[in-house]
């Protein structure tokens, strides 16, 4: 398991109000700990993901649709289609 200081568990302990088990669960997700290895180099960074192929799309996302999320993953609804096809996020 990623070693993590004292300072970072309890930002994550703050951020997502978990208690100390469950910090300790999220970190033992090997996925969760590769994106917390990579948290710093995306910080204030803006991730622009492109529909390359649709077909029947319900929300109308056509080739060229472009997402935008923040460096966290988060989607920026601002800047995003009013629609967002629950596909597009698999």
């Amino acid at each position: 398991m990623m070693k993590i200081s004292a300072e970072m568990n309890s930002n994550l302990q703050d951020h997502f109000g978990y208690s100390e088990r469950e910090v300790q669960e999220f970190l033992s997700n090997i996925r969760n700990q590769d994106v917390l290895s990579k948290a710093l180099s995306l910080a204030g960074k803006i991730i622009i993901v492109e529909v390359v192929e649709s077909h029947g799309c319900n929300s109308q996302h056509t080739v060229g649709t472009k997402f935008y999320l923040d460096g966290s993953v988060n989607v920026l609804t601002k800047l995003n289609p009013q629609k967002v096809c629950i596909y597009a996020l698999a």
